[in-house]
């Protein structure tokens, strides 16, 4: 996963050995991490993406906070880490990550949840209207 700040890209990791990584640091699963986001503070999120760096060079990661200081806000930050997670979640090209979500055996809404997550269309549901603010076009359940 890429991410840009201001005019700079960083590479982010998003594999498995990233996830082990996090959640060894964090001492609890991804999945709470997630659920506990909006109660992080400034220096905890910016902690999940220098992970993600994957042991880059120690001037990368000062890169990277340099480049978040002066460029981000408060949201950017917030939602780049959410995605990042939804990215260590459901690795892949985003038709692949479709297929990923649309193999769960959970309900159509929380799939949706995913897909907002990651920014991909949601589906929508029959005699429910969508819940999610979201730019995309809904698509038809395959």
């Amino acid at each position: 996963m890429n991410i840009i700040i201001g005019e700079k890209e960083f590479e982010l990791r998003t594999g498995l050995g990233t996830v082990k990584l996090i959640e060894g640091r964090a001492k609890k699963p991804l999945l709470h991490l997630l659920d506990e986001l909006e109660n992080a503070m400034v220096d905890e999120l910016l902690a999940l993406l220098y992970m993600g760096l994957g042991g880059k060079t120690q001037a990368e990661t000062a890169g990277l906070a340099q480049a978040a200081d002066d460029d981000l806000d408060f949201m950017g930050l917030f939602i780049m880490v959410q995605k990042f997670i939804g990215c260590l979640m459901f690795t892949g090209t985003p038709a692949q990550q479709e297929k990923k979500i649309a193999d769960m055996e959970v309900s159509e809404k929380e799939k949706n949840g995913f897909r907002q997550l990651l920014g991909l269309p949601l589906v929508e549901i029959p005699n429910e209207p969508l819940t999610f603010e979201d730019a995309s076009t809904p698509t038809q359940p395959s």
